[in-house]
């Protein structure tokens, strides 16, 4: 079953014209996962739309040492790399489908070069950022709020190689959501130290990140 249907391919090729560079994406799976050729099917259709975007795939035990050098810790993990290979600290744990496409597609978009400006002032204080930052953003696929959180806590970790930016399916990842007692979405962990729920913008992520 596809997961892109024509009419939504056709939109996404469309968007996929404005990428100025070619994207790199990595699909790190495990043998077991049931919903591993799923998701390759859907990763195979994105990169299909456009001649700028590469697929490469990966399995956690024959691949050990790059899954640990990209700090991949749960599957299946799919990663967002620039043209030279270059991480962008960008993931999606579990599959970019429903409400969360409109982060994946942005992610793509923005790692190709073609990206919104940011207030002078907002980006010196991303680039200020020193230490290292995780960004969980815990979503459900259907949720229209998710996106907002997604794609902010992305756009820092294009600007800052110090950041990570992870969206995590709660429905996929159901044990780790409950150990971290996730009750709505989008609920944004940094560092397991603080936690934001909502759509939340770079200010707001920013002042978070000066917390931990």
């Amino acid at each position: 079953m596809k997961l892109i249907d024509t009419q939504d391919a056709d939109n996404i090729k469309n968007i996929f014209e404005k990428l100025k560079e070619s994207v790199n994406l990595v699909l790190f799976n495990q043998p077991e996962n049931l919903q591993q050729n799923e998701i390759q099917s859907f990763l195979e259709d994105v990169a299909s739309l456009s001649n700028k975007i590469n697929l490469s795939i990966y399995t956690a035990d024959e691949d050990a040492e790059y899954t640990k050098k990209l700090n991949i810790d749960k599957f299946p993990a799919i990663a967002v790399l620039d043209k030279v290979n270059k991480d962008t600290g960008i993931r999606f744990y579990g599959m970019p489908i429903g409400q969360q496409i409109h982060p994946f597609i942005k992610s793509i978009l923005e790692t190709s070069g073609f990206k919104d400006p940011i207030p002078k002032q907002i980006e010196k204080k991303i680039k200020n950022v020193k230490k290292s930052i995780r960004i969980e953003v815990f979503v459900e696929l259907k949720c229209k709020y998710s996106p907002l959180a997604v794609m902010a806590a992305q756009r820092l970790a294009l600007e800052n190689t110090n950041i990570m930016a992870d969206m995590v399916d709660c429905r996929k990842f159901s044990s780790l959501a409950k150990s971290k007692n996730i009750r709505g979405t989008p609920t944004i962990i940094i560092n397991n130290k603080v936690e934001l729920t909502g759509a939340q913008n770079f200010v707001q992520l920013l002042a978070a990140i000066n917390k931990v």
